[in-house]
């Protein structure tokens, strides 16, 4: 859990003395006595630490920059600690903005890492002299920072495998939270990483829930017979827990028909739709004349579309492109003398974060 209370220093009382006087060598701290996994790799064993004030995680590469400049550290110290009994491995750098200048201690900081990927790095001093960021594999990329003195910032990984980090000022308490799914008569259901699959019937005990419970929730309902099942969540720690979610999902495939006419005076001369689509989403259009009795898309030739089942209008209605390109000719052969038209409209997003929207349709008439 993020907490905005500071974190507080803990100095280097009882820490082991890894190495004094660095200016640009990397240093392979010891196995930290857990798995940390960052970008799909477990670095338990390759933490490497950068006299210019770096951390890499798996390989002496910049990952973790704290005024990263040509600076130097007096004393390199680590711990392996217990925070609500959990292990946890700190590692505190003293040191200086300038690599000549040892013994300044202008600059200086304390890292822990958590056995469930989050870190939380603490500032104790720093001159701003230099860059703050952080590579986060996956959806954040790199995030650039702003470390203050006296100030403490958590490293949260939202998706599992330590990746796409959220950084946020203050601090981190452990709590173990895991979840399951109530299907209804289709039983409780567990994440086993390709589907929701049944691990037990209901009702739903503490012991089903340590068992069975995962502890990020996926994307995907695969599995999943209701359209409404209850997320079940256990915790150890309930007066710590926020309990809110957030679902962002993706829509269904919906047919939205018209249910008015454009008035026609006097013949089609164009029709114009703007549409905006990204990734593989998909709009489909149809028309009509006779006030939605009958429904007609152009294929070289009018052809009926029936659209009780919206899978016809996926398979045979027109695109955006065919739609504008049909001439006043071609329009002057759906029918003779009509003077009203409606659309009907099949929208289908393929994934989450495409556009699958219409912006404009213009009838242009003679």
């Amino acid at each position: 859990m993020i907490s905005p209370n500071i974190k507080e220093l803990k100095g280097n009382a009882g820490m082991t003395l890894f190495g004094a006087h660095n200016d640009d060598v990397t240093n392979v701290l010891p196995n930290i006595g857990f798995d940390f996994i960052y970008n799909d790799i477990n670095v338990r064993s390759a933490i490497n630490i950068s006299g210019n004030s770096w951390v890499g995680f798996g390989s002496a590469t910049e990952h973790l920059l704290i005024n990263r400049r040509d600076a130097s550290y007096n004393n390199l110290y680590w711990i392996k600690e217990v925070e609500d009994n959990r292990p946890v491995f700190r590692i505190r750098w003293e040191g200086n903005s300038a690599y000549s200048s040892y013994g300044s201690n202008d600059l200086v900081w304390e890292l822990t890492l958590y056995d469930d990927n989050a870190m939380v790095l603490v500032i104790q001093a720093i001159p701003k002299n230099g860059t703050d960021s952080f590579v986060s594999k996956g959806s954040s990329g790199t995030i650039t920072c702003n470390f203050q003195a006296t100030k403490s910032y958590v490293f949260f990984p939202t998706v599992v495998g330590g990746k796409s980090y959220i950084v946020q000022e203050g601090s981190y308490k452990i709590i173990t939270q895991v979840f399951l799914m109530d299907d209804g008569g289709n039983g409780l259901k567990g994440w086993d990483g390709s589907t929701w699959t049944k691990v037990a019937d209901p009702p739903v005990t503490e012991d089903i829930m340590k068992a069975n419970g995962i502890a990020v929730l996926p994307s995907s309902r695969n599995g999943l017979i209701l359209t409404n099942p209850s997320l079940l969540m256990w915790t150890d720690n309930l007066s710590e827990v926020v309990l809110r979610t957030r679902t962002t999902g993706i829509p269904t495939p919906k047919l939205i028909i018209q249910t008015s006419d454009y008035s026609i005076p006097a013949g089609i001369n164009t029709v114009v739709i703007t549409v905006n689509l990204t990734g593989s989403s998909v709009i489909k259009i149809v028309c009509s004349i006779d006030q939605g009795f009958t429904w007609k898309a152009w294929n070289g030739s009018w052809i009926s579309v029936d659209v009780s089942a919206i899978s016809n209008v996926k398979n045979t209605g027109m695109i955006a492109s065919v739609l504008n390109g049909i001439t006043a000719a071609q329009w002057a052969t759906l029918g003779a003398n009509y003077q009203e038209l409606r659309f009907a409209y099949y929208m289908e997003q393929a994934a989450k974060g495409d556009i699958c929207n219409i912006d404009k349709i213009r009838v242009n008439y003679k």
